[in-house]
């Protein structure tokens, strides 16, 4: 029988699997199993143009580097 918990990446609280956001710090969760959808070969090709900027990270969505 699987596990129907998963735990939230920011605070270590354990949720719901299906749960969107974290009940103990508020952060939205992403689903289990899904990408982000962003095409790792653009990231590349953004860091190596315009990775000075960070333009890369940007498009990935991270909030700090």
């Amino acid at each position: 029988m699987a596990d129907n918990t998963k735990f939230c990446p920011e605070c270590g609280k354990k949720v719901a699997a299906n749960a969107v956001v974290c009940t103990g710090c508020g952060v939205q969760l992403k689903p289990i199993g899904l990408g982000s959808g962003k095409n790792k070969m653009v990231a590349a090709l953004l860091a190596f143009f315009l990775g000075g900027f960070g333009i890369q990270w940007f498009y990935l969505g991270k909030k700090s580097y």
